[in-house]
């Protein structure tokens, strides 16, 4: 569908505004959708960046409303299948499942472009000059708005590479003792306690969860304590990896600490490591089996 055809039912300013403020909702349900996905997440930061994208969006559309026409007059609309033309379907969340904050921050990039693209053409073709100075400045405004999201994308997109660097688990070769698996355990778990406390409206399970995982690390941390300290190596290696440093995702928490776990059990140096690394490997299966559970609310 060519842009002359998607916009040749607007005949003046008022079906302008009307379908502006069509497009203005259409986005605003965009980002509840991605700040929803990024709070199961325990992504609250970008989270909350939509949350203020969709009220800026929000309120674009009542004031063009307020200004544009009135109740009972029929203005140009655009079709469901229009606006899928112009910015893409609101996403399902099993679709974004995989996809990062800086991801979804590129989306709203790409939906304000090619908002402005459509105003531009709006623009190009309208034969009334007061119309196209309208549609010239909603383009500039749709533009501008894309450059405001642009660095958020970027700092989303340096953080992700961040956590990813600093949240990488020491080998497990480096377990040499009971005392090295307890503290890099108690590592482990109580990040994935503090990424479970960072969800809100937890279901049952989840809260359950959180609650024994919580528990686990404290008696793990105690534990660590009165073992003392774990070999140069893996100490060095755990001061890169502690919980205050970094926000990893949860799912990546629980996924790599089942791997470690696991491969410890088979590199195990004696049998009261191995029977622990067991124990914590079927605890961090039970997570991520309970997290798959999870229905999006």
């Amino acid at each position: 569908m060519s842009p002359t055809t998607r916009i040749s039912n607007i005949k003046d300013m008022q079906d302008l505004v009307s379908v502006a403020a069509e497009l203005e909702r259409y986005v605003a349900a965009q980002y509840d959708c991605f700040s929803q996905i990024l709070r199961r997440h325990a992504e609250e930061t970008s989270a909350a960046e939509f949350v203020k994208l969709r009220e800026q969006a929000l309120n674009k559309a009542d004031a063009l409303d307020a200004g544009g026409a009135l109740a009972d007059e029929q203005h140009a609309s655009l079709t469901g299948t229009q606006l899928l033309e112009i910015l893409g379907p609101i996403p399902e969340e099993n679709d974004l499942s995989t996809m990062a904050s800086y991801q979804l921050f590129a989306a709203a990039v790409c939906a304000r472009e090619a908002i402005f693209r459509f105003y531009s053409s709006a623009a190009a073709i309208s034969a009334d000059e007061a119309m196209r100075t309208r549609a010239e400045a909603m383009a500039t405004e749709n533009l501008i708005d894309a450059t405001v999201l642009r660095p958020l994308r970027r700092r989303a997109y340096h953080a992700r590479r961040q956590h990813e660097s600093v949240g990488r688990f020491p080998e497990s070769d480096l377990i040499e003792s009971l005392m090295d698996l307890v503290a890099m355990a108690a590592v482990i778990e109580t990040s994935a306690a503090e990424a479970l406390s960072r969800i809100p409206d937890k279901a049952p399970d989840l809260v359950s969860l959180t609650e024994d995982t919580l528990k686990f690390a404290e008696s793990l941390t105690d534990r660590a304590q009165d073992l003392g300290q774990p070999n140069k190596s893996l100490e060095s290696a755990l001061s890169e990896f502690h919980p205050s440093t970094r926000q990893i995702a949860l799912q990546t928490i629980s996924r790599n600490a089942f791997s470690f776990y696991d491969s410890v059990v088979d590199r195990a140096v004696s049998e009261d490591v191995m029977l622990l690394a067991q124990d914590l490997s079927q605890q961090a299966l039970t997570r991520i089996e309970v997290l798959s559970r999870l229905k999006p609310t």
